[in-house]
């Protein structure tokens, strides 16, 4: 169930993810499939704000999906390097890191948004580009370094 428990997600063997709206529990409402997998799906899970949904995938990957609106979902990728089936998926409570246990017994994390994935590589770089080397390497651009605050 998603945090504020309209949504459903449910999934199995087709490799598929069905998402409902229950929120009128006598009358639940298909919404939308997702292909997640070419196989089974272990586990869904939501982020905690709804608006993203993650599976544990038989093929070794964890798929992400933006339901913000959840008649319209679409793909943001899979992500892969574990070894074996992926049975257990979790985002942390903010939401900016993505855990998954596989069969060879490792846990793998990933920052889970393009934001958190930036605000890491910022942290770790050092130095900004300088302004002769934003020319040197980016001629005929306005110098706007990545990373500047």
């Amino acid at each position: 169930f998603s945090p504020r428990g309209r949504l459903l997600a449910a999934s199995g063997e087709d490799g598929k993810v069905r998402l409902w709206n229950v929120a009128n529990a006598l009358h639940p409402r298909l919404l939308a499939t997702l292909s997640a997998s070419t196989g089974t799906i272990y586990d869904v899970v939501f982020s905690l704000d709804g608006r993203t949904l993650a599976t544990a995938n038989t093929d070794s990957t964890m798929s992400m999906w933006n339901i913000a609106d959840p008649a319209e979902p679409y793909g943001l990728g899979d992500l892969s390097g574990l070894g074996g089936t992926v049975f257990s998926v979790a985002f942390s409570p903010a939401a900016k890191v993505l855990a998954a246990g596989s069969q060879d017994g490792t846990i793998r994390f990933w920052l889970a948004t393009p934001a958190t994935a930036a605000s890491y590589i910022c942290s770790i770089t050092g130095t900004p580009i300088t302004r002769a080397e934003w020319e040197y390497y980016i001629p005929g651009l306005p110098y706007h370094p990545p990373c500047s605050a």
